[in-house]
């Protein structure tokens, strides 16, 4: 088994074939970390993660290249990932 632990799979490049790329990744035993790089990355990726029972999770943050465009409101943050399933 590997594990990539540093994907973006719930950014929009991926919309055309996220659920493919994720089956391919599961199939090869292939599990992935999405990377959070602002709140709403952040949700996507939990979202993402919440659909799978393995293989597919998440981190939460705010990236350095994005603490300029956007607050990090830590209460935000901590609330994703209390009420996250994973």
């Amino acid at each position: 088994m590997f594990i990539d632990t540093h994907t973006h799979l719930q950014s929009t490049e991926f919309d055309a074939d996220r659920d493919q790329l994720i089956s391919d990744c599961l199939g090869n035993e292939i599990w992935t970390v999405n990377i959070g790089t602002h709140f709403e990355s952040s949700q996507q990726g939990v979202a993402l993660a919440e659909r799978y029972e393995d293989g597919v999770y998440a981190t939460v943050g705010l990236h350095p290249d994005y603490a300029s465009k956007y607050e990090f409101k830590k209460s935000e943050f901590e609330n994703l990932i209390i009420n996250s399933s994973k």
